[in-house]
C-alpha cells in the first residue's frame, strides 16, 4: 500500500505509558584512571518511574527518580542526591484543521526539580565526572543522532508559548585534595524562563 492508504480519517487514540524500575545499579564508564577502583564510580537508585499520557490535544510526561548515591573507590568519597523530578506538558490545537491534518502545538511547559546534592568528593573525581558529562553532551548534541519528523510545522514564535522552570534544593559538598578540604554550601534556588513578556525570543527570566 502507498503511504496515503495508511492515513486514517480520525484523530489518534490516546496512549498511556507507565514504566517503573526498582533497585537500579550501574557503573559510570569513565576514562582510565589509576586512582579509580573497578573502572568507575557506582551509582545506585532505589526506583525510577516514567509516566506518559498522550492525546491529540496534549502530551504530559513525568520522570521521577528516588535518592541517588554515587560511590567512588576511595574512602570518604560519596555523593548523595536527594531526588530528581521532571515534568513536561505540550498542548495542541485542532481548531480549523481537517481531521487528517496534524494538530498545531501552541504551548510547551517543563519543570525540573533537583534535590539537594551533598557528600564528599576528591578533585580528580570531579575532573572525571566532568569528562563523562562532556561525552554525554557530545552524544546528545550529535547531529547524526537527531530524529527528523516526517513533517515540520512552521509555527511563528509569537504563536507558541514556552516556559521552563528549574528548582534546586541546594548544595552541601566537601571537596578534598591532598592537604586540605573545602566545603561549599548553596541555598535553595529556582529560575523560570518564558517568552510571554518579550517582543523577541529572548525570554523572560525570573529567579
Amino acid at each position: 500500500k502507498s503511504e496515503k492508504d495508511w492515513i486514517r480519517p480520525f484523530r489518534a487514540f490516546s496512549v498511556v505509558v507507565e514504566v517503573e524500575l526498582r533497585d537500579l545499579t550501574a557503573r559510570l564508564p569513565l576514562p582510565p584512571n589509576s586512582a579509580l577502583q573497578n573502572g568507575g564510580p557506582l551509582v545506585k537508585i532505589d526506583f525510577l518511574i516514567f509516566e506518559l499520557d498522550k492525546h491529540y490535544t496534549s502530551t504530559r510526561m513525568q520522570l521521577t527518580l528516588s535518592e541517588i548515591e554515587v560511590t567512588f573507590g576511595h574512602k570518604y568519597a560519596d555523593l548523595h542526591l536527594s531526588g530528581l523530578q521532571y515534568r513536561g506538558s505540550a498542548f495542541f490545537s485542532a481548531e480549523g484543521l481537517p481531521v487528517t491534518a496534524p494538530t498545531l502545538e501552541y504551548a510547551w511547559m517543563q519543570e525540573i526539580e533537583i534535590g539537594k546534592l551533598s557528600g564528599e568528593i576528591k578533585v580528580e573525581d570531579i575532573v572525571n565526572l566532568a569528562l563523562w558529562l562532556d561525552q554525554i553532551i557530545l552524544c546528545v548534541s550529535d547531529k547524526a543522532s537527531e530524529f527528523n519528523p516526517p513533517y515540520e510545522l512552521k509555527i511563528g514564535d509569537e504563536m507558541k508559548y514556552e516556559k521552563t522552570k528549574v528548582s534546586w534544593l541546594g548544595l552541601d559538598l566537601t571537596t578534598m585534595c591532598k592537604n586540605a578540604k573545602v566545603n561549599t554550601s548553596v541555598a535553595k534556588s529556582s529560575v523560570s524562563i518564558n517568552n510571554l513578556r518579550c517582543e523577541e525570543r529572548g525570554g523572560f527570566l525570573c529567579t
